[in-house]
């Protein structure tokens, strides 16, 4: 769809009328998110401290604005203040946060090429709170920025920052990456999982380590020092902290092991936010547990739960992504909703007001 309906502008940043944008993508961060239009361009709201809507300027955004300078793209991820692109040439573009050697941290506000050694085109971008991780081509994980525990996967120079990508060793062939805020995991063909860093059990680790009884995994999602894996057959296993119920087994101990989630159906989709998570189920329906202190479960209260509940007032949903305290879905129609907490107007329904049901991102047509 074209955008041709211009409504205001933004720290010169032109942003775009309720009827002209759609998205095939969505990616929610610490305190922003950003979508992917149909069109392939980059669009992002919410904070904007540290560079990570990809403007000049510094003031949150309320509303989707285009980020520029990103080109056609086909995959987006954000987490904490980062953002990166994936574009249709297999190029990552990453711009927000950066983590340097030295340990400290800049700001990028333009969007920056991030290549992975020898130039293998880039699948999939999985991001932590200060590291980032790259699927390759052929399949390879490659990770960089902060090492401190682990979590880019790699022994050499252990608790420094990685500058550049780097393969992640004693892993073998994968075919997905999920990076949480200070570990990383990857899937296997044969449904398995290996996770490196602090992801919850025990002192964590430098290199990848089998996570035991985690079999037929078709899909990862990870949080703060928990994962869940999407299974095969639609269940979904999760391990790791569970201060908030984020493991989705009624309990809030941690069980030392990998454990079902209850009462979810046949999950089609995960995502992890900090000590949230959310699946999609049969029909589109999405259903959320864990931490809920700002609205992020979406069930209309501020009760944290320990088993999933019911987003109320959500059409059917095909993919999710959930940021430290905020939840958004992308929808069938291709419109996005999003609901919790929403102080930088990472919601993008032009408010500043935390929202406990979804709440359409402006900018998307109406139903």
């Amino acid at each position: 769809m074209g955008f041709l309906l211009l409504s205001q502008s933004v720290g010169g940043q032109a942003s775009y009328s309720a009827e002209s944008l759609t998205f095939k993508a969505i990616a929610a961060g610490g305190q922003h998110t950003c979508g992917v239009s149909v069109g392939g361009e980059v669009f992002c709201w919410g904070s904007h401290q540290q560079g990570q809507l990809g403007l000049s300027a510094q003031q949150p955004v309320l509303r989707p604005v285009r980020v520029a300078g990103v080109g056609q793209v086909i995959g987006i991820a954000a987490e904490g203040s980062q953002t990166c692109a994936l574009r249709a040439t297999g190029q990552a573009v990453c711009w927000g946060s950066d983590r340097l050697p030295s340990g400290e941290v800049s700001a990028v506000h333009t969007p920056q090429p991030t290549a992975v050694p020898l130039g293998d085109p880039v699948q999939s971008i999985s991001l932590g709170r200060h590291h980032a991780c790259f699927l390759s081509q052929p399949p390879a994980i490659y990770c960089q920025g902060s090492n401190l525990l682990g979590q880019v996967g790699t022994i050499v120079d252990a608790g420094t920052a990685a500058a550049q990508p780097v393969a992640v060793r004693h892993l073998g062939a994968v075919v997905g990456v999920a990076a949480g805020a200070v570990h990383t995991c990857g899937l296997l063909p044969t449904g398995g999982v290996s996770c490196w860093g602090d992801f919850g059990l025990g002192s964590g680790s430098y290199q990848p380590i089998p996570m035991q009884g985690v079999v037929n995994g078709q899909g990862l999602a990870a949080g703060n020092r928990f994962t869940c894996a999407l299974l095969r057959d639609g269940r979904v296993r999760c391990w790791g902290v569970d201060d908030f119920g984020q493991l989705g087994n009624g309990s809030l101990d941690v069980p030392g092991a990998a454990v079902f989630v209850n009462g979810i159906g046949e999950a089609q989709a995960i995502a992890a936010g900090s000590y949230h998570a959310c699946a999609v189920v049969a029909g589109g329906a999405v259903k959320c547990w864990g931490a809920n202190i700002l609205g992020q479960l979406g069930d209309g209260t501020t009760q944290s739960s320990p088993i999933p509940v019911t987003v109320k007032g959500l059409p059917p949903a095909i993919a999710l992504s959930l940021g430290e305290g905020h939840s958004c879905a992308l929808l069938t129609d291709q419109t996005a909703r999003c609901w919790g907490y929403n102080l930088s107007g990472q919601l993008g329904n032009g408010t500043t007001l935390n929202s406990a049901v979804p709440v359409m991102v402006e900018g998307s047509p109406s139903p």
